[in-house]
């Protein structure tokens, strides 16, 4: 959902390697880490100071390194969840954070999300944000639900003049919507 948010807003969308795939840190040893400023504390604070948990290889498939090095280790060890959370995996899937991401990207090249006004507007719900991208009569509305619950809006109060139907470009794994 967060790269909905940021490949939708307007500005420059900044995306960390992984994130595409949804990849989490890793969590390191003290002996595991490698980044100076970790090396240079101590065992008590080090994860406070370390990059390295976001820094790990990049998972390209579910073999050895997660595809990453045919060396017998890595510099910094791969994530666990590497068998299933990978590019080759997620290319082949139905849908997944990949595919969404790469969908994602594609929409963020219309001219609506390039050069359209930005309209934020709150729900009636503590949990969903919206906003309004318009260019012309190009109408993007983006509905992001922050919470664990399934929420119903009307978006027609913050949105008076939105068709009754519109089409689904791109939503999450957990969403229940069909893409366009």
């Amino acid at each position: 959902m967060l790269n909905i948010l940021l490949q939708t807003l307007p500005g420059v969308a900044i995306t960390y390697q992984g994130e595409e795939l949804v990849m989490t840190n890793v969590h390191l040893t003290w002996e595991e880490t490698l980044d100076p400023p970790a090396c240079n504390s101590n065992p008590e604070i080090y994860e406070s100071r370390s990059r390295d948990p976001a820094r790990t290889p990049f998972p390209w498939d579910d073999t050895k390194n997660a595809g990453f090095s045919t060396g017998d280790k890595t510099w910094l060890p791969v994530g666990e969840n590497y068998k299933t959370v990978n590019v080759k995996t997620q290319e082949t899937a139905q849908n997944s954070h990949l595919k969404i991401f790469k969908r994602l990207t594609k929409i963020r090249k219309e001219p609506v999300f390039k050069n359209g006004t930005y309209k934020g507007v709150l729900t009636n719900s503590d949990n969903v944000y919206s906003f309004k991208r318009q260019l012309d009569d190009q109408i993007a509305i983006v509905v992001l639900n922050f919470g664990k619950t399934n929420e119903t809006v009307d978006l027609s109060a913050a949105f008076p003049l939105i068709p009754k139907q519109m089409k689904v470009y791109t939503s999450s794994l957990d969403s229940g919507l069909q893409n366009e």
